[in-house]
């Protein structure tokens, strides 16, 4: 299973005493964090669930309108697997449901809390395809969702790459069209093997806060810290460093050793069996961490024992949202999410 954002995505390079930009960890607007998957491979014919772990970052918004979650599926083995290959099979089932031959409900579902959605893989999704030139023979599902912090409309951006634009957009209620900031498209693609293979979620145990961990009802404490954010955000040479400056806090994820699966397709130069890898994504909405990305499971290596972050307050009280998202490489995500108090 693999999720994408349906945004463009380009190489920045600033000198070493340039102007940070904002970390891909601080949510601090509309995000989805990943879709989990149940389960990651399917069987043809085989029922997925998909739940989608968001959050709302938005502040200072003096006219808050509420998120929108809208999914749209039905779209499977595309030409090339390419998901912009779905886009006249989704029209299609749109000009459907307006004749009234296609009930919304099989492959649309739209309103703010509809944080789950399930489909239904074909029978034939496997053996509908042509022989692959290399690798499993497999068929490919693909689901598109939006989340929209106003309302969704159809739209005729041609757009300036082969893939064209995604043909919905979000708007306020003035009709202003909104950006990165208040509205996340994207898919995610669901995968049945001919010869059955299955694939896990990643399982966590929990997550751990200065070496404690914090249960699902209760809350870690933590210091706020004195540098502000806007003296993070100064230049480079200029910044007063919050990790030397302020107490910090490890954060961790408590995973088994054995958390990375094999990987049936994937082979070291000597020919032998690797293994998933397994990482995890760290964000907070707000405070900074050290690092966001760290590294649980090698395909050779296999497991990392240090896998944990560094994370310091914001300088404001508050109660604050923490998140760990363990991925493989094979489409498995488990998130969890905690809560912290800044006092």
């Amino acid at each position: 299973m693999v999720t994408l954002a349906l945004t463009a995505f380009g190489a920045v390079v600033t000198p070493s005493c340039g102007p940070p930009f904002k970390p891909a960890s601080l949510i601090d607007g509309v995000r989805v964090l990943t879709i989990e998957a149940d389960p990651p491979y399917a069987l043809p014919g085989e029922t997925i669930t998909l739940k989608m772990r968001y959050s709302d970052g938005r502040v200072d918004i003096d006219d808050r309108q509420p998120l929108q979650i809208t999914w749209i599926g039905g779209c499977f083995n595309p030409p090339g697997d390419q998901y912009f290959a779905c886009f006249e099979q989704l029209n299609t089932l749109l000009q459907g449901v307006s004749a009234g031959d296609v009930a919304p409900g099989e492959f649309l579902l739209q309103g703010p809390a509809f944080d789950t959605f399930t489909v239904t893989l074909p029978e034939d999704i496997v053996t509908s395809r042509g022989e692959p030139a290399f690798g499993p023979k497999a068929g490919t599902g693909f689901v598109f969702f939006t989340v929209c912090a106003g309302t969704l409309r159809a739209v005729d951006d041609a757009g300036d790459t082969v893939a064209g634009s995604f043909p919905f957009g979000c708007f306020d209620a003035t009709g202003k069209r909104l950006g990165a900031e208040s509205y996340v498209p994207g898919y995610t693609v669901v995968y049945a093997y001919e010869d059955g293979r299955t694939n896990a979620q990643p399982e966590v145990n929990g997550l751990l806060f200065s070496g404690e961990p914090i249960e699902e009802m209760s809350l870690g404490a933590a210091a706020a810290c004195d540098v502000s954010e806007e003296e993070r955000d100064k230049s480079g040479c200029a910044a007063i460093d919050e990790f030397v400056e302020c107490e910090t806090y490890d954060i961790d994820v408590d995973v088994p050793r054995d958390v990375g699966e094999a990987d049936p397709d994937a082979t070291s130069i000597d020919g032998e069996p690797l293994g998933e890898v397994v990482w995890v994504n760290y964000y907070a909405e707000a405070g900074s961490f050290e690092e966001d990305i760290r590294l649980i499971n090698d395909a050779s290596k296999g497991y990392q024992s240090d896998h944990s972050t560094v994370w310091v307050p914001p300088a404001e009280k508050g109660r604050y949202a923490i998140w760990a998202v363990v991925h493989d490489s094979r489409g498995g995500a488990t998130t969890l999410q905690r809560f912290v108090d800044v006092q």
